[in-house]
């Protein structure tokens, strides 16, 4: 039996560069790039703006969606009270901040490429990797 290949799927906080990279990300999919699926924080039916990074984890939790965030001073601190409170997560991405836009997108890419959700379950990663 074939294997389904389940895309990982992605929202950003509110703080992630906004604009630039939302348009970036759609640019990449015009070009015929690989669909990065991803809502933001203030979208409609995702956490509206201003919403506590806690709040935030337990939406992305609850929706299966890993948390890409820019906000490596307190995101760590509310992952692990996260996790301590029993509960679970798709998965924490905090952005490095000598990275691109397109090695970010570059790095999305291949994670929904080549990636099944439950390898990020439950960890924090600081991206991209290389």
């Amino acid at each position: 039996m074939t294997e389904v290949l389940v895309p990982v799927t992605f929202v950003f906080d509110e703080q992630m560069r906004s604009r630039k990279l939302r348009h970036a990300l759609v640019k990449h999919a015009l070009i015929g790039g690989w669909p990065i699926n991803f809502v933001r924080v203030g979208d409609p039916g995702v956490a509206p703006y201003g919403t506590p990074d806690p709040d935030v984890l337990i939406w992305a939790a609850d929706h299966g969606r890993v948390l890409v965030s820019e906000d490596k001073k307190t995101m760590r601190t509310h992952f692990a009270d996260h996790l301590a409170a029993g509960r679970h997560s798709a998965g924490v991405m905090l952005v490095r901040p000598s990275a691109t836009n397109d090695d970010l997108i570059q790095y999305l890419e291949m994670v929904g490429v080549a990636c099944r959700p439950d390898e990020f379950h439950d960890r924090i990663l600081f991206v991209p990797e290389w």
